[in-house]
């Protein structure tokens, strides 16, 4: 673990690419390759501006990863073009992150509002958290869970349509 460093330059970069990822059904077996589009992004550091464009090439490694990463997740959420089914799996790992990461987020503003409400002191206060804590977990979901899940065949092309 490093020392905090206050002092720098941070870079940041976005990919958006095009993506050749294997696909391989785990109901029916089918296999074949798909074409994704995924978007990612990454960040690098430069303390005491020493380094400029190392960060900048750290940041646009970082992005170009994050964009593959996404497009093999992208890949796993598909259903399949044989039986139509989706990876039961794969669902159930983005259920329980989608989950935990709206936990996370809106859980300590809800809490935070239900021990004012608790009280007899600053119920307004209370009701305004709870609201917060909501309006961040309906937020989380139409902005990242919601198009991860139900737009991924609009990113996607199954580029092979005999098995292999």
């Amino acid at each position: 673990m490093g020392i905090p460093v206050y002092v720098g330059k941070k870079f940041e970069a976005s990919h958006e690419g095009a993506y050749e990822v294997e696909f391989a059904c785990r109901n029916c077996g089918y296999e074949c390759d798909v074409a994704v589009r995924a978007k990612g992004h990454g960040s690098g550091h430069s303390p005491f501006f020493g380094d400029d464009g190392g960060a900048l090439d750290e940041a646009v490694a970082k992005a170009q990863w994050a964009s593959a990463r996404n497009a093999r997740a992208t890949a796993r959420l598909l259903a399949c073009p044989r039986c139509g089914q989706r990876s039961k799996a794969a669902i159930l790992g983005f259920v329980f992150f989608s989950l935990l990461k709206l936990a996370l987020v809106s859980a300590p503003c809800v809490l935070f509002g239900a021990y004012f409400l608790s009280g007899r002191y600053y119920r307004g206060f209370g009701w305004l958290m709870v609201a917060v804590g909501a309006i961040c977990a309906i937020s989380i979901y139409f902005t990242s869970i919601h198009p991860r899940y139900f737009r991924a065949g609009q990113r996607s092309r199954f580029i092979r349509a005999e098995p292999r």
